[in-house]
């Protein structure tokens, strides 16, 4: 913003006031007036450099949060994926562990049955059940050879047991993928949460401090404005006050003229010339005389007022607490729960509310605009205004989305008139 403060040269400054000037500011007050009105244009100047200083400072914060965040919820997706990984090689193993258990099974079957074949021999029994996978192939040459189904039987178990073996490993793998997951997380949360707990407490004092810049910006300008208006009228009064002079000034030295004009048609004619002596010539030229120094001390009279009043007309001439785990589902539901302390139903109002919100942030509380610094579920701009909804502004959904709905009632009176604004720009704001 450019304050534009009217100003009068140093000639005007420089000259002083007469005892009948009616009009104040004097020159001694606009010269004051002047050093007040620099005084805060370099106010304004200054408090303007500090109000950008600390939100580009804010604006650094939310960023650093929300990369800060966004890789605690990396990490926890990293992890989710680990467990998921794991507990699919768990199940698998137990699938695994049946088939060789069944397998296991079948061989006890076909050994019970080659040993009643054999008449109770068992040597053939007590090879089947004690075979490992490595023996199966030494055991088959050692069995009958018309005992093709319990060949089939121990290559299934074998099968069936090397699967379960290599099943195990991969599980083993599996979990320690996840535990590293897991560390990862837990390290990242933690920064996460030192990042918030700074971040919330630095963002405390630069709310309050824009805050308070913006307040006394607000005052300064106000002061300016009306100090330019005061000098502004001033100058629009002593302008009428010097032309009312002039005029009057005018007047009287119109009306001096017409006087002496009356006064010269209302004086006697003067006496005729007579022919012949001496005497009477002296005296008839000494009356001629006389009525020739009256007559032009009344033109003078005349001439005098004139050159006053064209000396006044000559004089006048001059004259804005962490809660980690809080999901864009989580802080659906709060907004949900709300909606009815704004007069607003949970269908089609709420519908609107989670497009327009959606399109905004995604609904997650450290979403950050590069750019314009706009921040939060409702993407305040500027951010620190959602501190009149409360101080943990930065890191608290339900501050931001109560925030949200205030401006949303406020500015259009619901959520479906806020999202029809939203769609009608490009690019999209509300």
């Amino acid at each position: 913003m450019v304050l534009v403060l009217l100003s009068t040269g140093p000639r005007a400054l420089a000259a002083p006031a007469t005892a009948d000037d009616p009009v104040v500011p004097s020159a001694g007050e606009v010269a004051s007036a002047n050093a007040r009105a620099s005084a805060v244009s370099t106010q304004v100047a200054e408090l303007t450099t500090q109000q950008q200083a600390a939100q580009a400072e804010l604006t650094a914060l939310q960023l650093e949060l929300s990369r800060k965040v966004a890789a605690e919820r990396a990490a926890q997706e990293e992890l989710d994926l680990a467990t998921a990984v794991a507990d699919k090689a768990a199940e698998q193993l137990d699938a695994a562990r049946s088939r060789r258990d069944e397998a296991r099974a079948a061989v006890g079957s076909e050994a019970a049955f080659l040993w009643t074949q054999s008449g109770g021999t068992l040597q053939n029994l007590d090879l089947m059940l004690s075979a490992s996978p490595e023996s199966v192939s030494d055991l088959q040459v050692v069995m009958d050879g018309n005992s093709e189904r319990a060949g089939r039987a121990l290559e299934t178990a074998a099968s069936a047991a090397s699967s379960a073996t290599a099943q195990e490993d991969y599980l083993a793998a599996a979990e320690r993928d996840q535990a590293a997951a897991a560390k990862r997380a837990r390290a990242a949360r933690t920064t996460a949460q030192q990042a918030v707990d700074s971040a919330g407490a630095r963002a405390a004092t630069l709310s309050r401090r824009l805050s308070d810049v913006s307040a006394r910006l607000e005052s300064l300008r106000a002061d300016a404005a009306a100090l330019s208006t005061a000098r502004s009228d001033g100058l629009a009064a002593q302008a009428r006050a010097r032309e009312e002079a002039a005029r009057k000034a005018e007047a009287a030295a119109q009306a001096a003229r017409d006087q002496a004009a009356r006064d010269r048609a209302a004086a006697p004619p003067a006496a005729p010339t007579r022919a012949g002596g001496s005497s009477s010539g002296g005296s008839t030229s000494s009356g001629s005389s006389s009525s020739s120094a009256g007559s032009s001390s009344s033109g003078s009279s005349g001439s005098s007022g004139g050159s006053s009043g064209g000396g006044s007309s000559s004089g006048s001439g001059s004259s804005g607490g962490y809660t980690g785990g809080r999901s864009p589902a989580e802080a659906q539901a709060t907004a949900r729960s709300m909606m009815g302390s704004y007069g607003w139903n949970t269908g089609g109002h709420f519908t609107c509310l989670v497009n327009l919100w959606n399109g905004e942030s995604g609904w997650r509380w450290s979403a950050t605009n590069p750019w314009s610094g706009a921040y939060g579920i409702p993407q305040s701009l500027p951010a620190y205004k959602m501190a009149t909804a409360g101080s943990d502004w930065l890191t608290n959904p339900t501050t931001q989305i109560r925030w949200g709905m205030g401006y949303i009632k406020g500015r259009y009176g619901d959520p479906c008139r806020a999202w029809n604004t939203w769609l009608s720009r490009s690019p999209h704001w509300y």
